[in-house]
C-alpha cells in the first residue's frame, strides 16, 4: 500500500483459523500436504480483516500463499479492493519430506537422533 505521503507500507497477515483435526496441530509439522479450508471462525476473521483493511489506502498489490486457508483469508479484501491476489508458491509452508503429517512423537520414535539435529 502506498500512503498519502508516497511511502509504501507492507502488511503481513497470517491466515484465519482452520478447524483442526483430531491431532494436536501445534505439536505436528504439517508441511505442504495439509491444506484445510478456513473454519467458521476463520471466515469471520477474514471478513473482519477485509473491513479493517478497507479503511486503509488502496493496495498496490496483494500476495498470498496458494494454500486455501490463505487465499480464503485475503479474498474478501482483495475482491472488495478490485485486486486479484498474486499467488506465490514461495510463501507456502516448508516441505518437511518424509516427516509430512507426522506428530513430533512419531518423528522421534522413528529416528530420535535425526529429530534432535
Amino acid at each position: 500500500m502506498t500512503t498519502a505521503d508516497g511511502t509504501r507500507r507492507l502488511l503481513l497477515v497470517r491466515h484465519g483459523r482452520v478447524d483442526y483435526d483430531a491431532r494436536d496441530f501445534r505439536r505436528s509439522p504439517r508441511g505442504r500436504q495439509w491444506d484445510p479450508p478456513l473454519g467458521e471462525v476463520g471466515r469471520e476473521q477474514a471478513g473482519q480483516l477485509a473491513a479493517r483493511l478497507a479503511l486503509m489506502d488502496p493496495p498496490v498489490g496483494v500476495y498470498s500463499s496458494p494454500f486455501r486457508r490463505c487465499v480464503q483469508t485475503i479474498e474478501p479484501f482483495a475482491g472488495g479492493a478490485g485486486v486479484a491476489p498474486a499467488l506465490e508458491e514461495d510463501l507456502g509452508e516448508v516441505f518437511v519430506g518424509e516427516w509430512e503429517g507426522l506428530s513430533f512423537e512419531e518423528i522421534v520414535s522413528d529416528d530420535e537422533e535425526l529429530a534432535r539435529r
